[in-house]
């Protein structure tokens, strides 16, 4: 388990290792000029993944992407996303909204290029395997969710005790943990 330390945490005695262990964990590195003609890799686009009583959710940003250029694969447990269009190319025919999609312009001088849209490329081990059939994929607003129902296995489950306590019921879940809750009002 990584813990957050200070500066002063240092000269306290905290091992070199755990303080490198942060920073390393919590760096953000911005992608290098390429060399011409040498291929740019992808951005690797950060994801929430949370579970609710019935599914499990996956959200992606992707910004600037148009939805038929995202390509979403599930194999077993692992969840593969990947564009390939990038969008901040100078474009000749590109209008007032941007976004182009023809061959990028050859001849042009950035003044000032501090991000990139895409591509993106980002797999993912998800908790358990879930059926990519039932999936519901929408993109809104540069966000890709994807929600998945959970299988019946991995969903809680409330299983009522009789003839022990009157009134009184265990809730099971997935870790084997229990507590006991009353079934009725006081």
């Amino acid at each position: 388990m990584i813990r957050n330390y200070s500066l002063s945490d240092l000269y306290a005695g905290v091992p070199l290792r755990d303080m490198m262990e942060q920073l390393l964990s919590e760096a953000r590195v911005m992608s290098r000029p390429r060399a011409r003609g040498q291929e740019e890799a992808p951005l690797e686009a950060p994801v929430n993944m949370y579970e609710t009583d019935t599914d499990l959710m996956v959200v992606l940003p992707l910004p600037g992407i148009s939805p038929n250029d995202i390509e979403v694969e599930v194999l077993g447990t692992q969840l593969h996303v990947r564009t390939h269009a990038r969008r901040d190319e100078p474009r000749a025919e590109t209008g007032p909204q941007g976004g182009g999609t023809g061959q990028p312009m050859r001849r042009h001088r950035w003044l000032l290029h501090e991000f990139r849209i895409g591509p993106y490329e980002r797999t993912v081990e998800l908790p358990y395997p879930v059926d990519p059939d039932r999936c519901d994929a929408t993109y809104e607003h540069g966000l890709l969710a994807l929600r998945f129902p959970r299988p019946a296995a991995e969903r809680p489950r409330r299983i009522t005790l009789g003839g022990a306590t009157a009134g009184q019921s265990v809730s099971v879940s997935q870790q084997g943990t229990s507590a006991e809750t009353p079934t009725s009002a006081r």
